[in-house]
């Protein structure tokens, strides 16, 4: 009797509290789930309970009921509903959680029709981006031929202006025949350094403008820089001084887009400096066992810049104001791609210290890896140029445009050389195995047969053949000066490039470069 007792007490506590919690909680659909869960488990209880209390009383309340009489009634009675009560705990927890599974399930259905509609939408836009990728890729290639093709188109006729000029100002002329011939050059010079700008800027843009790796002496740099923009400072009867600092062994960067930002500031120095001098100052800042930074300055004795000009040079198309354009010429851009290019090289930003009419230092920092130790070659401060032995050779040209021909042939000629000419790569690769010759000029695009499958036909020739170790140098002499030209020449087995319009001193240089002067 006392566990009955037991368990009947627990059986009225557990309706108790179910009841007064079934009141007091409210509507909210976790509290309903929650609640639902807490009825299932106490039906469950109460029949659990009453079953308990069944097999506890051993078949004695059945006697008892048949005893008593009255009293069988009231048992049964008891064990009904306690039961029954069991079973409506049940069935009001089955009806609270009731709503959580249809919500569970219509979440689970939006979810899914969520699912698709994100996925035909992420198709879509897909599909859309693809299609705008094509499209982009498509016009970005479009342009860069475009570019490609008028850089190719203009250099080709600029080739002969600029450098016919130049022979016809070597010779014996009047005054005024002088005064016209050098308006025609600077005009060359001036409309080459816009297209070289716009090229250069239109790579920016389109995040193509690359550096290379390569070792290279700084001393034998800054002589091909001083030779390089040798005739531009002589022109205006200004002196071009060097500080360089001993750097034993060879750098590791990028020399050519070096000396293209050099070239910028010497050009901007040149063309604001009207008497006086253009110093080239390359000092060291930081050195480690592998690695070196240099500081790099251009100084001139020009007009300068004052402070309030000097926050917009470095902008695109920007000049400090809108005379210099007309005074001075020039696109506002030789800046801002050399900050571009020193930022490429990992250097630091450049930099100016100026006040007007006191003339303007533009300095840089760029950091280097340091290569193997080379022959040491001193340049000597404050000399414009060094003279070089230039050895007198043959020399095959291959080139189809008539007045490149008669331009190359002349200059070639006028410093001794022998020239034999053939228009097309074919007839190149013929004369190269028919003669002998010191040095081939190559140009790019030709009919029959192009430069860089001629050049790749003489070096498997030569490779088959085994010409008793003879390398014969090839140099491309071409107007295509896009991104890429001079790998691929390179990569087809050319020794070196240059770029039209072709001057005297470039040729002397490959020449002296690649032959052999004994």
């Amino acid at each position: 009797m006392t566990i009955d007792i037991i368990l009947e007490s627990i059986r009225a506590v557990i309706t108790g509290v179910l009841l007064l919690y079934l009141v007091l909680v409210g509507k909210n659909q976790q509290i309903r789930t929650h609640r639902g869960w807490s009825f299932i488990i106490a039906g469950f209880a109460l029949i659990f309970v009453g079953t308990v209390i069944d097999i506890t009383d051993n078949y004695s309340a059945l006697n008892r009921f048949v005893i008593i009489g009255d009293t069988q009634y009231q048992a049964i009675f008891e064990k009904v509903i306690g039961f029954l009560f069991g079973f409506l705990l049940l069935a009001i927890g089955f009806w609270q959680w009731l709503p959580t599974i249809v919500k569970l399930k219509e979440t689970e259905r939006k979810l899914s029709q969520s699912h698709e509609q994100l996925e035909k939408k992420v198709v879509d836009r897909t599909r859309e981006l693809s299609k705008a990728k094509n499209a982009a890729e498509a016009a970005t290639s479009a342009k860069s031929e475009f570019l490609a093709n008028m850089s190719h188109e203009i250099r080709t006729p600029l080739n002969a202006i600029i450098g016919f000029s130049e022979m016809a100002l070597a010779t014996k002329l009047n005054s005024e025949q002088k005064e016209f011939l050098s308006a025609v050059n600077r005009a060359g010079d001036n409309l080459l350094e816009l297209i070289n700008d716009i090229l250069d800027f239109s790579k920016i843009e389109a995040g193509k403008l690359k550096v290379d790796r390569m070792e290279f002496g700084l001393h034998d740099m800054i002589e091909q820089l001083i030779l390089i923009n040798r005739m531009r400072v002589s022109e205006k009867g200004l002196e071009l001084v060097t500080e360089i600092c001993e750097v034993k062994r060879m750098l590791i960067s990028d020399p050519h887009r070096l000396q293209q930002i050099l070239t910028n500031l010497i050009a901007n120095a040149v063309k604001f400096t009207a008497k006086g001098k253009i110093t080239i100052a390359i000092h060291p800042k930081e050195q480690t066992e592998n690695q070196i930074c240099l500081e790099f300055a251009v100084s001139d004795t020009g007009i300068g810049i004052s402070e309030n000009q000097q926050a917009h040079i470095f902008s695109a198309f920007t000049q400090a104001d809108s005379s210099i354009t007309r005074n001075f010429g020039g696109t506002g851009l030789g800046l801002t791609i050399s900050n571009h290019l020193i930022g490429l090289l990992g250097g630091s930003r450049l930099k100016v210290k100026s006040q007007s009419d006191q003339g303007s230092l533009f300095y840089f920092e760029l950091p280097f890896a340091l290569g193997r130790t080379p022959e040491v070659k001193a340049i000597c401060p404050n000399v414009v140029a060094v003279e070089q032995q230039i050895p007198v050779c043959r020399i095959l040209l291959v080139e189809d445009n008539l007045m490149n021909i008669k331009l190359a042939t002349y200059m070639l000629e006028k410093q001794g050389h022998r020239i034999t000419v053939v228009k097309n790569g074919q007839l190149g690769v013929k004369a190269v195995f028919e003669d002998r010759f010191d040095l081939v000029l190559m140009d790019m695009q030709m009919p029959i047969m192009d430069g860089i499958e001629a050049t790749r036909i003489i070096r498997r020739i030569e490779d088959e053949r085994g010409l008793g170790g003879h390398h014969l140098p090839i140099v491309a002499m071409t107007a295509n000066a896009m991104k890429g030209d001079r790998e691929r020449c390179i990569k087809a087995g050319m020794d070196d490039y240059i770029t039209k319009p072709v001057n005297l001193d470039s040729l002397n240089r490959v020449i002296t470069q690649w032959v052999d002067v004994n």
